[in-house]
């Protein structure tokens, strides 16, 4: 992954990111199809937004960190789904 425009205030100027991954490590276009399949797991993940914005308001890593275990138990389910 490579990143720029991130500072310790957060952003400044104009932020990408760019991800190189082989096709078989594709788990956000996985979390993706499955929240476009499952609404219930969408207005879950949602609730888990919404609630992880107020507590970590001005902290990005944190923000992104817990909202990894929700992602990564949808995509286990997701490849069981498939299986």
């Amino acid at each position: 992954m490579s990143a720029k425009g991130f500072t310790p205030e957060v952003f400044q100027g104009q932020a990408y990111h760019v991800y190189v991954r082989f096709p078989a490590e594709w788990d956000e276009i996985r979390f993706r199809d499955d929240q476009r399949h499952h609404r219930d797991k969408a207005l879950e993940y949602e609730a888990l937004k919404i609630a992880l914005t107020e507590e970590f308001q001005y902290e990005r890593d944190g923000y992104r960190n817990a909202k990894g275990d929700f992602i990564q138990k949808i995509n286990t389910l997701s490849r069981k789904e498939r299986q």
